[in-house]
């Protein structure tokens, strides 16, 4: 028996999975997605990759990996200090 069902695999469903898992608020047993695509975020990325938008733009702290200061680490792994990645202004 599923103690959470989430309607959507994108990328608010899967932000709301991901945080119960590391919460471990729920087992991968206990959780299901319902998604009428093949893969989670598949529609996300469908629809990025037709507009050409190759990066994910959030707050440093809004994306999907358990880690929610994972961005800020990679920006300081790699030297990378500007606020946008090419060009603006």
């Amino acid at each position: 028996m599923y103690k959470w069902i989430i309607v959507g695999g994108g990328v608010q469903g899967c932000s709301v999975a991901s945080r119960l898992l590391i919460q471990k608020k729920v087992t991968t047993e206990e959780l299901l997605i319902i998604d009428p695509h093949a893969e989670p975020l598949e529609m996300w990325q469908r629809t990025t990759s037709k507009i050409g938008m190759q990066y994910l733009r959030s707050p440093v702290v809004h994306h999907l990996d358990a880690d929610p200061y994972s961005l800020k680490k990679f920006a300081k792994l790699h030297d990378f200090a500007q606020p946008f990645k090419g060009k603006y202004g």
